[in-house]
């Protein structure tokens, strides 16, 4: 039975993330395909989980060419499959807004695909350098995996609280502790198990995105106020270069990094850039947010 869809046609009503926040991988060939191929699988009356299970797949191939990475077409194989895990990725979300989908569950679930498919690869990274290293790599591995979700975690929280403010997009809106705690406690069976793991991914999130309270609180607040549209413009002007460069903790330059490190043949720098490099980075932009935060509380307060 086809899942029914709203008049317009599917490639006009699907909902494309905000171009100026998007790398150039993303605007020019991974959206694309991911909306071509959310096109397809709305005509043939898929479910978005059916797109995540194949996203998952594409991830563990490329786990599964990335552990023989001493063959040069193997990693060259892996980048193709994280390239079609990154499709698949864009086009779950897409389908599940096109077909009127879209849940706190589906969230929860396609954030632990994601990360699940990552996991994947530095597994396999990890088993085929442990020769080479000994066991001790399995502890700069699990160092880059809790690495990997601070940083993306930190980078979705910006993303997210962009979209939420300037563009008015509320199921973007980062929600209040207080709330999620409370929606915690009231869930009980397997739904207790997720909505504790979302917990603790905001919690993470306000941890080390450098959240600032006062702006978030205000959202709410605003989202009624005369001035509204001018508030979403100065936080456009004020957050939006910093947003860009929060881009720089994205999957599509891990994605890139793991297969050059495979190409050259050696993997281990990829866990070296993930957990020292990108770290490095995250401490930069901390800084930076701390900054563009002081600017937007005071844009807040001059414009009530």
């Amino acid at each position: 039975m086809k899942i029914p869809i709203v008049s317009e046609s599917p490639q006009t009503k699907i909902s494309w993330r905000t171009k100026e926040i998007e790398g150039y991988s993303n605007l020019y060939l991974i959206h694309p395909l991911s909306a071509r191929l959310t096109s397809l699988f709305a005509r043939r009356g898929w479910h978005p989980n059916q797109v995540s299970a194949l996203g998952l797949l594409s991830a563990f191939a490329a786990a599964v060419c990335f552990y023989h990475y001493q063959t040069l077409l193997m990693p060259i194989l892996g980048f193709a499959f994280l390239l079609g895990w990154h499709v698949f990725d864009g086009a779950d979300g897409q389908l599940a807004r096109l077909t009127n989908q879209t849940s706190e569950v589906g969230k929860i679930v396609d954030g632990i695909c994601d990360h699940a498919g990552y996991g994947m690869v530095y597994v396999s990274l990890a088993l085929a350098i442990q020769p080479l290293y000994g066991p001790w790599i399995w502890v700069l591995a699990i160092a880059a995996g809790v690495s990997h979700l601070i940083q993306a975690s930190a980078l979705e929280f910006h993303r997210d609280n962009y979209d939420c403010w300037v563009h008015s997009q509320l199921g973007k809106c980062v929600p209040a502790l207080d709330e999620l705690k409370k929606k915690s406690g009231e869930s009980y069976g397997p739904f207790k198990s997720l909505s504790l793991l979302y917990l603790f991914y905001v919690q993470l999130q306000y941890r080390f995105a450098e959240a600032d309270q006062y702006v978030l609180q205000q959202e709410p607040c605003m989202r009624d106020h005369p001035n509204r549209r001018r508030l979403a413009d100065q936080y456009k002007l004020r957050a939006l270069s910093t947003v860009r460069k929060w881009n720089a903790l994205s999957a599509n330059k891990r994605t890139l990094a793991i297969a050059l490190c495979c190409i050259i043949k050696l993997p281990v720098l990829f866990f070296v850039y993930e957990v020292f490099l990108l770290n490095i980075v995250l401490w930069w932009l901390r800084r930076r947010q701390r900054r563009t935060n002081a600017e937007l509380r005071r844009a807040i307060v001059k414009s009530c």
